[in-house]
């Protein structure tokens, strides 16, 4: 028989697959970084490649367990799987970011296999590595530009690209309107957490396949990919909505109670979808409504037919007696009443009930309504209080002072209706008056000769009221409701209230405060000495009726 025709013998063969393993080694050994442990991960053995890009000797290495070269930011979870994995006789796979002898970072892509004796029990293990860093850290780079780094949320960067995936989308926007103020007033810590827990809420009640944005510091967005139904959209609102208003928001010990804006570009299938959404957004401020979808004729047609229509309610309710006057009381500190400050209502007929300003009042400036609404208001308190000898209040702007007619008018009503020594004018300290004008002062004064006291109303809300005492002959201060109604747990504006409370009384000035709305507020407020009290606690305004006064 041929010599070259034999098959070879058994050593042959074994040899040949020793060499082939060799060869198979040399490559692995060449373009992975490899290593093995015992079954119980002490390292055993380690090429030059997993010398080289650790920073270790191998005998720094052999006889260590891994932990050696691991990064703390790894998870403890994919150990957990890993090792749960190759004990079974299974093969893992994943990424693992490793920290070098420097402190360098590294990230491998792993494959761990478990090696068999000839009775199947796990005699070793082997790791097989690929240096994956810079693909990784390009994917971290691309990844954190995309990335708020505070909440983890996608960003407007990451919101501007995924818009442009999709033909046929709704943009949500979502401003949480106490953001802002909590950051100028208890600055950003506490501000960083407000944003987190917000962020989480909005996470835990995510529209179905739908994602979560950062657009800008105190707003919100959600992305949703497909056309919705306008009702479904409108009900999500609502549920975010109830999860964010309904309670109290707990940070570091202090409450905030959130209320929200949402604007809705609903189905968009143009490139203005983020454009929509903020003018729906827009809307939804301007109007005061919680939930506002998009509308080309959003910013037109709507605006002009809520005009219109104030317009003739406003002309009709003056000629038919519906502008009331409305009273809440003020207290002195042993509950007696000291005085009523004067609100405006209108009545709606057709809903039965009586409407703030907040709602009806800029239509009015709009139509050139307002000074006749204000001198209806003025007339109607002072024939109301002429016939009792209790003290009121009344609001004045600065549009009611400057304009030489009413002013005049006001002068000649309180003198007439002999009301001036009951009569205090309270100032809107958020309005820009003019302090030196000789039309403020000279009408100030005449007031001041009827017997009429001068108040600051909204005291601390704005930058120019310690100006204001300078020039102007004030008798009583408002602390702003804004400072009193968290005073019981807001430490920072009890230290406020309490230096405003002091410096006016060196100036012998009388003080009110507005909004107390609760006993703990009203306790807080009686130990800084504080003269008169006005709030829901006490009275929530009443319409002064003409025919019992």
């Amino acid at each position: 028989m041929n010599q070259n025709n034999t098959l070879p013998s058994t050593a042959e063969q074994i040899i040949r697959n020793n060499n082939l393993l060799d060869e198979h080694k040399k490559a692995i050994d060449v373009a992975a970084i490899v290593s093995k442990t015992d079954c119980r991960g002490v390292i055993t053995y380690v090429n030059k490649n997993f010398c080289e890009i650790s920073g270790y000797s191998d005998k720094e290495l052999i006889g260590k367990k891994h932990n050696i070269i691991k990064h703390a930011d790894n998870p403890k979870a994919i150990f957990k799987e890993l090792w749960s994995e190759i004990s079974k006789g299974n093969t893992w796979q994943g990424v693992i970011k490793n920290k070098a002898k420097t402190g360098a970072v590294y990230y491998v892509n792993s494959t761990i296999c478990p090696i068999l004796d000839d009775n199947g029990k796990i005699k070793e293990y082997i790791a097989i590595r690929y240096d994956v860093t810079d693909i990784y850290q390009k994917n971290l780079i691309i990844e954190n530009q995309n990335t708020d780094p505070l909440t983890q949320l996608s960003n407007a960067t990451k919101l501007l690209s995924d818009i442009k995936k999709y033909k046929n989308r709704t943009l949500i926007l979502i401003k949480i309107n106490e953001l802002m103020d909590i950051q100028e007033a208890y600055g950003f810590s506490i501000y960083n957490d407000a944003l987190l827990v917000i962020s989480k809420k909005l996470q835990e009640n995510l529209f179905k396949k739908s994602s979560l944005y950062r657009w800008s510091d105190d707003v919100f967005a959600i992305l949703v990919p497909e056309p919705c139904d306008e009702q479904i959209i409108k009900d999500y609102c609502n549920t975010i909505q109830s999860c964010l208003e309904k309670r109290f928001v707990v940070i570091k010990g202090n409450e905030f109670f959130i209320t929200l804006k949402i604007g809705v570009a609903l189905n968009c299938q143009c490139k203005n979808v983020l454009n929509d959404a903020q003018k729906a957004l827009k809307s939804s401020l301007k109007n005061n409504q919680t939930i506002s979808v998009y509308s080309d004729e959003i910013d037109t047609q709507q605006q002009l037919i809520q005009s219109i229509n104030w317009s003739k309610k406003l002309k009709l309710a003056l000629s038919e007696g519906d502008i009331k006057i409305f009273g809440q009381n003020i207290y002195n500190i042993d509950g007696s009443v000291y005085s009523t400050e004067v609100l405006m209502r209108y009545f709606d007929k057709d809903k039965d009930e009586y409407i703030s300003p907040f709602f009806f009042l800029k239509y009015a400036e709009k139509a050139q309504l307002y000074n006749k609404l204000s001198m209806e208001i003025i007339e109607q308190s002072c024939c109301y209080f002429s016939k009792t000898d209790r003290k009121f209040s009344l609001n004045l702007t600065m549009n009611d002072i400057i304009d030489k007619t009413i002013s005049s008018w006001i002068v000649e009503i309180v003198g007439n209706y002999k009301v001036g020594e009951q009569l205090t004018i309270e100032l809107v300290e958020s309005t820009d008056y003019e302090l030196k004008s000789d039309t403020v002062l000279t009408f100030l004064n005449k007031m001041k000769i009827l017997g009429c006291k001068i108040a600051i109303d909204d005291f601390g809300s704005g930058y120019s009221n310690f100006k204001q005492l300078m020039y102007i002959p004030i008798d009583i201060i408002k602390i702003d409701g804004s400072l009193i109604k968290n005073i019981h747990r807001d430490k920072k504006a009890f230290e406020i209230v309490k230096t405003l409370v002091q410096f006016c009384k060196v100036l012998e000035l009388r003080v009110v405060a507005e909004y107390v709305e609760n006993k703990e507020t009203f306790e807080k407020l009686k130990k800084l000495n504080i003269d008169y009290y006005q709030g829901y606690y006490f009275h929530e305004p009443e319409k002064l009726s003409f025919k019992s006064p």
